[in-house]
């Protein structure tokens, strides 16, 4: 039994990334544009719709203060609603 037809079949989903995974990568894109700070993809994390950045508590105050402005970028980007940033 090979295993080169499983292979084509599982190909057919490389491309799909999670769901999640666009929302964690546009709040990094945010946070570097509006305050100039690189933050990790792993300290994005979102349940419930509510987005969770685990990072220095400076960085988290300064995402704070631009919180509807994040929030409002990322509707935009992802047509996606969420209620909180902590």
């Amino acid at each position: 039994m090979s295993l080169n037809p499983l292979n084509s079949f599982f190909s057919r989903f490389k491309h799909i990334t999670p769901p999640d995974e666009t929302v964690r990568k546009n709040v990094c894109e945010f946070i570097l544009q509006e305050i100039g700070i690189h933050i990790s993809f792993k300290d994005v994390s979102i349940k419930n719709k509510i987005i969770y950045i685990n990072t220095k508590p400076i960085i988290k105050n300064e995402v704070f203060i631009r919180k509807k402005e994040l929030l409002l970028f990322i509707q935009e980007k992802t047509k996606k609603d969420f209620y909180d940033v902590r």
